[in-house]
């Protein structure tokens, strides 16, 4: 018997061992597993104003429709888990409580699915079992913040959720690494609104961006229609959907897929690009960049510290290109906007003479030589015990940097010969404000009424518009969708060129704040435009014009147009008498359009 007790003892001991284990795996294993999972956001988009805040389940249900979710399967059980948390009394409680805002994040674990994360703020002294209950919690600590971890059974089912609670805000969701990228981002102090800071419309976004699932998101949105934001003179894919609210979300692009993404806000702060798998670029504006949108890439965040970070006083414009193989760290790519291209030079210079190597000279290739005569591809000399060398050049009065030359040559195409929505638009023209002046061109992403659009004054936004049959409008205010067929809303004007519109106009404000325009038809002549649409004057080119007119201002104390032909570079005012010496025949056939500017001091 005592034998037969022993074995007994021995097989429940085992038993339980076995248990221990599995419970361990379950419990917490959770994390492991989910870490094989691709991780990132896609958006979250913070309410500034107190009366878009959801303050009771009713308001919450309406601002966040279970039928949004419904071609995501683990995103409509996240909604159905959080509606009903967010019911209960201790939560009502918060999401009523003063100052209290509420954002949505949606975070993409697939391309095919999403998952729900919430950053509640204004929500000091709190504890998990207060929000929670009496559930059992694991602590996690991560970067100084500590992350609880709960499961539970209820009305039989299983639930898990993950919440840290820190500097006022209470971060949740059911994937513990979601709270800890949100908790990463706060201690960032860039992404979200200072605690207790009462909302107004003048307070920052919250933008993380992923590709992965957007289109799915699109689609799945009612009411989501393209139109035009004057505020921006880009296309806007403005959703109705009580979702975002008051929130438009910019979107513009061309056909090789670039694009931007921001909210509606107006902020001039710093600027964030990134760039994703098949070349879908998203921005961000926030009060600083936050450099830790390079998840993994430890080398990027080491070259910035060291190097570029003296320089912050500067407009930075963050780019970072996304390895197309999965798991794999974003490269940086950075651009710095000097007051001109001297200084640019000579921040160059200090870098080249901090890290101890020379600069060399390397053109980019043929095409390019005629417009970069000067092209300064400089390897920095890093110890790659440090981080990979990166390379810069300059362009205009930007430094611009990247961990290898091969996306660092992306970048300078985009920036110079880009003939659609390219990069140098959105740097040099959106974000100035003297006469942010930028434009679009392509006939795949607009209403079938039209090809082209630009803003021309950002104080007052007036959009030109115009037809592939030459006829050009302009107007005031969202673009309607009854009107696409006939033109756009509230118009202003109406011109018409006497042929085809062969290519992308160019765009400019005069000394007087009136706005400019510059067309080409399919016959080589150039008419251009005044504010009313009247045709102030026409030339004849010997050829077609390649990419874009642009405008120079103040040199020799006037305004001209620049454009260039394949065999000759013209210089003309707004008046449209051309400069002394011009048209200037070329040496060599020209490939692209010219990157023209002006410098007082070189002068």
């Amino acid at each position: 018997m005592p034998n037969k007790n022993k074995f007994s003892f021995a097989v429940l001991a085992l038993a339980l061992l076995l248990a221990a284990i599995l419970a361990g795996i379950f419990f917490f294993g959770r994390k492991n597993i989910w870490r094989t999972v691709p991780q990132g956001a896609i958006a979250a988009l913070y309410w500034p104003q107190k009366d878009r805040i959801p303050a009771d389940s009713a308001a919450l249900a309406q601002t966040w429709p279970p039928s949004l979710w419904e071609s995501f399967p683990n995103t409509a059980e996240d909604w159905r888990f959080f509606s009903g948390l967010f019911a209960k009394p201790e939560w009502q409680s918060l999401l009523k409580g003063a100052g209290a805002g509420l954002t949505l994040v949606t975070a993409g674990l697939d391309r095919d699915d999403l998952t729900l994360a919430f950053a509640l703020r204004n929500a000091p002294k709190k504890t998990p079992e207060s929000l929670l209950g009496n559930v059992s919690f694991q602590v996690s600590r991560f970067r100084g913040t500590d992350i609880y971890q709960a499961g539970w059974s209820e009305n039989g089912k299983e639930n898990a959720i993950a919440l840290a609670i820190a500097k006022g805000f209470v971060l949740l969701a059911r994937n513990p690494l979601q709270v800890e990228e949100m908790a990463a981002q706060l201690a960032d102090a860039a992404w979200f609104s200072p605690p207790g800071k009462a909302p107004s419309a003048d307070a920052d976004y919250t933008c993380w961006l992923l590709p992965a699932g957007m289109e799915r998101l699109k689609a799945s949105l009612p009411g989501g229609a393209f139109g035009f934001w004057p505020g921006s003179g880009q296309p806007v894919l403005q959703f109705a959907a009580p979702l975002f609210r008051d929130t438009s979300i910019t979107l513009s692009g061309t056909a090789s897929g670039m694009a931007n993404l921001r909210p509606s806000g107006k902020r001039s702060d710093g600027t964030i690009w990134s760039l994703a798998p098949g070349n879908t670029a998203w921005f961000c504006r926030v009060r600083q960049p936050s450099f830790r949108t390079f998840k993994g890439n430890q080398n990027g965040i080491n070259l910035f510290d060291r190097y570029l970070a003296p320089r912050a006083g500067h407009e930075i414009i963050l780019l970072t290109l996304e390895s197309a193989l999965p798991r794999q760290a974003p490269v940086l790519n950075l651009a710095i906007r000097y007051p001109d291209r001297s200084a640019a030079e000579k921040s160059l210079g200090e870098l080249t003479a901090e890290t101890g190597l020379s600069e060399r000279r390397n053109y980019l290739n043929y095409e390019l030589q005629h417009l970069i005569s000067d092209g300064i591809f400089a390897p920095l000399g890093v110890p790659k015990s440090h981080f990979r060398n990166p390379w810069a050049t300059i362009i205009d009065s930007y430094l611009v940097f990247s961990e290898n030359p091969g996306d660092l040559r992306q970048w300078i195409d985009r920036f110079i010969v880009g003939d659609a929505l390219a990069a140098r638009e959105w740097a040099l023209d959106l974000e100035r404000p003297d006469d942010a002046v930028t434009w679009f061109w392509d006939p795949a992403r607009l209403p079938k009424s039209g090809v082209m659009a630009g803003i021309l004054n950002q104080d007052g936004p007036a959009v030109i518009h115009i037809s592939p049959e030459g006829t050009t409008w302009q107007w005031t205010g969202q673009w309607h969708k009854a009107a696409e067929d006939n033109g756009p809303a509230n118009l202003a004007y109406t011109a018409q060129i006497p042929g085809e519109i062969a290519g992308p106009p160019g765009f400019a404000v005069d000394e007087n704040g009136k706005a400019r325009a510059l067309v080409q038809d399919a016959g080589w002549k150039v008419y251009a435009l005044d504010e009313n649409g009247k045709i102030l004057w026409m030339q004849s080119p010997e050829a077609p014009i390649l990419g874009r007119p642009q405008a120079v201002k103040g040199f020799r104390d006037k305004n001209w147009w620049v454009w260039s032909t394949p065999n000759a570079l013209y210089l003309t005012d707004f008046e449209g008498n051309p400069a002394e010496g011009f048209p200037l025949a070329l040496s060599a056939r020209a490939v692209a359009a010219p990157l023209p500017y002006y410098s007082a001091a070189l002068t």
